[in-house]
């Protein structure tokens, strides 16, 4: 008898933006130095939570589903919890959103949940920012989130901080293993299924 021949793995990460797009490319570079990582690693960018629904089902069926139909596709939702925390009607149902994906084909469906914001996860690492902006090692601000506290930080080494791909030099600077064991819960799953 012949054994059916095992599937080829692709990990598809749709993120919010370029800033996570950024830090979860990191994760997986990461990953990549510490094991073999047996499958492709696709990242798209969804350009905002208000579009996980529509652009992301888009995507799914139109490029991921043509480009990888003989593949095993786990699909992986990274997304800023601030959106849904005090909102009466949320952007985007993510449960919802996970059974469509899982209905038209993936194997499987990971949810990456950043509390509050991705801002929030990059504070974890303050030494790191505190380092890349040529500051003296300094507490973590006092501001409503992760965004304006990373704001406050860059005010005071006469920057600005600006969200997407303009942050991939801060990213790179991180301390991404000292991070993913800060928030290890949330990333569990997607971590798993890398190695």
């Amino acid at each position: 008898m012949s054994r059916a021949k095992k599937k080829k793995k692709c990990i598809v990460v749709f993120a919010e933006g370029a800033t996570e797009i950024q830090f979860y490319k990191q994760i997986v570079q990461m990953q990549r130095r510490k094991h073999t990582v047996n499958a492709d690693v696709i990242f798209k960018d969804i350009k905002g939570i208000s579009k996980f629904g529509t652009k992301l089902q888009r995507t799914f069926e139109n490029e991921i589903l043509q480009k990888f139909s003989d593949y095993e596709i786990v699909a992986v939702l990274c997304y800023d919890a601030d959106a849904f925390e005090f909102s009466y009607r949320p952007p985007a149902n993510i449960n919802k959103i996970a059974k469509m994906l899982k209905s038209d084909g993936a194997k499987k469906v990971i949810c990456v949940k950043a509390i509050h914001s991705i801002e929030d996860w990059f504070l974890k690492d303050i030494h790191g920012i505190c380092s890349y902006l040529h500051l003296k090692d300094m507490p973590v601000p006092n501001a409503r989130n992760g965004y304006q506290k990373l704001a406050v930080l860059y005010r005071r080494a006469n920057k600005m901080y600006i969200k997407g791909d303009q942050s991939k030099d801060l990213i790179m600077h991180l301390n991404i293993e000292l991070i993913v064991e800060a928030v290890k819960p949330a990333l569990d799953e997607f971590i798993d299924e890398l190695t």
